[in-house]
């Protein structure tokens, strides 16, 4: 009896280490594996393709695990591009190691999409279509075409400032092209003696073309023709404002300002936008001077954008870095519409499809835009971003201590929005403002101001122009940068750090708080450009093309 209890004692030993072996040994190597293998293939056959590859991805050791993981991404892709998905599908196929025909075929798809966008005019739409189309794919030389087809249609149109958001992102390979089109329209607008959108067109074409002399060869015997043609009809006056616009139709310092006008000529043409207002200031009166004088400071309304120590110049789409920007270089950047710069040492650039750059110190987080779309505005504070999107909601990230980023990022109904040092305001489509953020000095105490048409920020006061042309002013006053009551006839306002200044409707300037610098010496300026306020300085870009900084 003895003898038969200790053999089962035995054979029980022997079941349990039978029974261990089989479940630290066997099962995860051979049952377990082939049950989930035998899953993933199920979910494959059932065209559950995600959870087929992620599950074969988990054994990717175990026979043909890693190829049926790639095959059922594939598949997983081309359900997507089937249902329209385009952008999961680009995702599934470079999972699964697609070939070169499958991302043609999703390129060929965001190219279609993208003309049909720009065919109904949605040109913000169609720019996210075509920059999904990956780097060396064959269509991206059939993209120009596109939107100059689509330049040319607001051309026709009158539509000149679409049309000019469009030709300016087409490559320098087009730009005698579109020359060519900017002369046509100025030729056909002069039938109808349209002097003035002649003018322009002529000077857009003048603008792009790396054939200057021709094109102003061509403008020459235009308005030559137009001003024979008004003789002929006895329209004396019209006749001269054509024969004034030739390049010989100048008064007794005819060689001067024809010199000045061809080097202006020039530098317009290299993208030397201050230079060449400069010139075509020299050159005033002279042919179309003055028109390309005009686009001169459109173009050049936004050159300077200054915060803290640190500031930017905006020339032709290309970004210049000054001041205290310490071994942070600039970027190289084009087709930039604007910049917008933090004293935390960080720049913003929006660009002209509505996507936004960054550039410089990312400790805080401001740099996390690389997804914000369809954006018309931006702005930066101390050490976060704000961008305002077409659907007036705002987008923000950055340093978020007194909530300047999470309150921003839940606004709706914006028109306009700025940003302080650790705080954001804006102005809603109703006039009304709002803010969030610190607001240890009031500088958010907003919600009474109405009829609000621009807003700008310092480093702890808030500044806001009324539709009547006068200003209120909330936050820190300890400099006297809040002393804008008696301003009436304003027609646009600055914020720097601790002072405000004001433009005028005749263009003079007026300015209060801190003067330590001379930050504040306005007086005699009556043709401001462009104008920026830092820490303890002010820049200014004149209709001569004259920088001037006041303070340090």
């Amino acid at each position: 009896m003895r003898k038969l209890f200790f053999i089962l004692i035995i054979l029980g030993i022997v079941l349990l280490l039978a029974a261990a072996v089989f479940i630290v040994y066997i099962y995860p190597r051979q049952i377990s594996p082939m049950r989930d293998y035998r899953a993933a293939a199920a979910l494959y056959s059932n065209e559950d393709y995600v959870s087929s590859a992620l599950q074969f991805e988990e054994m990717a050791g175990y026979r043909d695990s890693a190829q049926r993981a790639k095959q059922a991404w594939l598949a997983a892709g081309d359900k997507s591009f089937e249902e329209g998905d385009l952008a999961q599908s680009r995702t599934y196929y470079l999972k699964g190691g697609a070939s070169s025909a499958m991302l043609e075929k999703l390129d060929s798809a965001y190219y279609q999409l993208g003309v049909k966008a720009y065919a109904a005019d949605e040109r913000v739409e169609a720019e996210n279509c075509f920059s999904c189309i990956s780097e060396g794919s064959s269509y991206l030389s059939l993209l120009d075409p596109v939107r100059i087809s689509s330049g040319q249609r607001f051309v026709e149109a009158g539509d000149y400032d679409s049309a000019g958001k469009v030709f300016r992102l087409c490559a320098e390979d087009s730009a005698d092209q579109i020359a060519g089109i900017w002369l046509k329209a100025g030729e056909d607008v002069l039938q109808n003696w349209d002097i003035d959108n002649a003018s322009y067109c002529f000077a857009k074409a003048l603008g792009y073309t790396s054939d200057t002399d021709s094109v102003l060869a061509s403008m020459d015997e235009l308005w030559s023709a137009a001003g024979n043609r008004a003789v002929a009809e006895g329209d004396t006056v019209l006749a001269d404002k054509c024969f004034s616009r030739t390049s010989d139709g100048t008064n007794a310092d005819e060689a001067t300002r024809s010199a000045a006008y061809k080097e202006a000529s020039r530098a317009y043409q290299e993208g030397k936008l201050v230079e060449a207002l400069k010139m075509f200031f020299k050159a005033k009166g002279y042919s179309d001077s003055d028109t390309y004088m005009n686009t001169l400071r459109e173009k050049l309304l936004d050159y300077f954008n200054a915060s803290g120590r640190c500031f930017a110049t905006l020339e032709d789409g290309k970004v210049g870095l000054e001041g205290n920007w310490g071994a942070i270089g600039s970027p190289t950047w084009d087709n930039v519409t604007k910049v917008a710069v933090g004293s935390n040492r960080f720049l913003l650039g929006l660009t002209s499809g509505g996507t936004v750059l960054f550039h410089g110190n990312n400790s805080d987080g401001s740099g996390e835009v690389s997804s914000w779309r369809e954006i018309t505005d931006i702005a930066c504070g101390k050490a976060h971003s704000v961008g305002l999107r077409a659907d007036g909601t705002v987008a923000a990230c950055g340093s978020d201590n007194y909530g300047q980023v999470y309150s921003a990022a839940r606004w709706t109904d914006i028109a306009r929005i700025d940003a302080g040092g650790n705080f954001t305001a804006g102005i809603k489509n109703d006039g009304t403002v709002i803010a969030c953020g610190d607001n240890d000095y009031g500088q958010c105490n907003v919600s009474e101001i109405s009829n609000a048409v621009a807003i700008a920020c310092g480093e702890k006061h808030l500044v806001v122009l009324l539709a009547d042309g006068t200003v209120v002013a909330r936050g820190s006053n300890d400099k006297g940068q809040c002393a804008v009551s008696g301003w009436t006839d304003i027609v646009a306002i600055y914020a720097g750090s601790d002072h405000t200044i004001g433009v005028r409707s005749d263009g003079m300037l007026v300015a209060c708080g801190n003067n330590t610098y001379g930050q504040c010496d306005i007086e005699g300026i009556t043709n401001a450009v462009s104008i920026s306020c830092g820490d303890g300085y002010t820049l200014i870009l004149t209709d001569e093309g004259m920088r001037i900084r006041l303070g340090h």
